[in-house]
């Protein structure tokens, strides 16, 4: 599923921005997980970063 989400090394800049500037755990994990996806990581690998469940890992994406 990684390759249906194509992010621009731009995009994956301007999260990582925004990663930075945000004060809240749970929009930083909200951010970290479209990243890790774009990065190649699987969604079961992104759940264990995060914390969430690797089927809302999913609808994130799709939601980003």
């Amino acid at each position: 599923m990684a390759g249906r989400y194509q992010f621009s090394e731009e995009e994956i800049k301007e999260i990582e921005q925004k990663r930075k500037e945000n004060k809240d755990k749970r929009v930083e994990a909200r951010l970290k997980a479209p990243e890790l996806r774009a990065k190649g990581a699987k969604a079961h690998e992104v759940a264990a970063a995060t914390g969430f469940h690797a089927a809302y890992v999913e609808n994130i994406e799709t939601t980003v």
